[in-house]
């Protein structure tokens, strides 16, 4: 959480782990490193126009608290998934729906098997869905993912990429950090829209 009041409900859970943002020594770096760079912020063209696809500050939030989770977990994990806070589920979501979508056991086709290090829900006519993506923790190249994700924004070599970051969290992008992360085999669940 960010600045955020949970219902009590849920922060008396057991299972529910709260972390405030504003203490994740990583993203405060990098926010104030950018708090005046308004290319950081979305704004590519003119200082006017701000295109939320290129504010590498607001994706920066994604990237340092799935960072903070998979590097500091309150016991070992085998999956790490991402679900947006404003998503909205019609019924209850069983741990064996996310196994079934997004299998840590599920071996790649083609040159050479190896299991499924990420997965995320792809779209052919737009941009693919980030808002649901799940990391195998048992994957042996995960944490060589981790440490090259975060380090992009760590040393700011996010912005040398091509499209400047566009869609921080975009499918390209983490293609991009897999390829260079020793191919960790990445999972697209197609959607047709």
């Amino acid at each position: 959480v960010e600045d955020f009041a949970i219902d009590k409900a849920f922060a008396n859970n057991s299972r529910i782990i709260l972390r405030d943002l504003n203490k994740v020594e990583d993203l405060a770096i990098f926010k104030n490193r950018h708090a005046n760079n308004v290319k950081a912020h979305g704004f590519v063209n003119d200082s006017t126009t701000k295109e939320f696809q290129f504010d590498a500050v607001r994706f920066s939030h994604k990237v340092f608290a799935l960072y903070h989770c998979f590097t500091n977990p309150p016991e070992p994990m085998k999956s790490m998934v991402w679900i947006d806070g404003d998503t909205y589920t019609f019924r209850d979501v069983p741990e064996s729906f996310i196994e079934q979508v997004a299998p840590r056991n599920h071996w790649t086709q083609g040159n050479g098997k190896q299991k499924y290090g990420i997965c995320y829900l792809g779209r052919i006519k737009q941009h693919s869905e980030c808002g649901f993506v799940s990391y195998n923790c048992t994957h042996p190249l995960m944490n060589d993912f981790w440490e090259m994700f975060a380090g992009m924004y760590k040393t700011d070599q996010l912005f040398d990429l091509p499209e400047i970051g566009r869609h921080s969290m975009s499918t390209r992008f983490l293609s991009q950090i897999a390829v260079l992360s020793a191919n960790l085999a990445i999972a697209t669940l197609h959607k047709s829209a």
